[in-house]
């Protein structure tokens, strides 16, 4: 029997990627999913996403002024497998794509200003999938 969350293989290696110009998605694992980022990840705005297994990414959308998604990581965790970078602005993807060795059980989503600096962050800045 195969186990499906938001119609994904939770025993898939996880990965994770930008699609269109609003959207991080994650397949793979418990937290599959996508987020919306419209109007969230572009410029000195990014995304934060902390996996279950320690691996913190920042995305943003805009690598090098283009359309392309771009995946930084912070840190690798336990499952981190590997980072392909994307250099194409009419590649099918058009992202930074990040694998996993496994399935993931859980991610932390925080939506960030890198212009804002030496402010709390507000609890609800945050959305756990």
């Amino acid at each position: 029997m195969v186990a499906l969350v938001n119609g994904q293989d939770v025993e898939q290696a996880a990965r994770v990627f930008g699609r269109s110009d609003d959207l991080i998605v994650i397949q793979g694992g418990h937290c599959a999913g996508e987020i919306d980022c419209y109007g969230k990840a572009g410029g000195s705005r990014s995304i934060l996403l902390g996996f279950s297994d320690g691996t913190l990414l920042q995305v943003r959308h805009g690598k090098r002024g283009t359309s392309i998604w771009e995946i930084t990581v912070i840190q690798k965790g336990g499952q981190f497998d590997r980072l392909e970078s994307c250099d194409d602005p009419d590649a099918q993807l058009c992202s930074d794509v990040v694998y996993f060795r496994g399935r993931i059980r859980g991610c932390s989503v925080m939506f960030w200003d890198t212009s804002v600096v030496g402010i709390e962050i507000p609890a609800d800045a945050m959305e756990v999938l």
